[in-house]
């Protein structure tokens, strides 16, 4: 007899994340007329805090921090930052823990975990964001302590 699967809700989450990244690929893959302008990118509050920076759902063009990580120890699409403040400084050797925040945001790619694969996290935000948004993103992943 046919039974239905009962989904975690962190399935559920993942679903949702999936989905809210389809749409925004969707989205930026939709063609046009040659003359059409495109939207400008969503306008990123010069002085928002580091907080304010990885709720935002969309970062210059792209999926902001909390549409793929999460600080509660559910893994979406990007692995959870959960005390990331406390396990950053041993994830490459010879590096501080706010180096490789740092280095994790501007240059993704550099150093990959395990179980993820290289290219997943978009490599725009050395562009989107400027130094003074880098630093309280640093200042506020760095808080994330267990």
């Amino acid at each position: 007899m046919y039974q239905r699967q009962r989904f975690s809700e962190s399935s559920g989450y993942k679903i949702v994340v999936i989905f809210a990244l389809m749409l925004i690929v969707l989205a930026g893959c939709a063609g046009g007329a040659k003359n059409e302008q495109a939207a400008p990118a969503p306008l990123i509050p010069p002085d928002a805090t580091g907080e304010q920076l990885f709720n935002m759902m969309i970062l210059g063009t792209q999926a902001g921090c909390g549409t793929c990580h999460s600080l509660d120890g559910t893994t979406f699409l990007g692995p959870s930052l959960q005390g990331i403040g406390s396990i950053a400084q041993d994830r490459v050797p010879g590096m501080s823990a706010e180096e490789y925040i740092r280095q994790s945001i501007l240059e993704p790619d550099a150093y990959v975990l395990e179980g993820n694969e290289p290219g997943t996290m978009p490599p725009h935000y050395a562009d989107a964001l400027n130094d003074a948004q880098v630093e309280a993103l640093v200042e506020f992943l760095m808080a994330q302590v267990e």
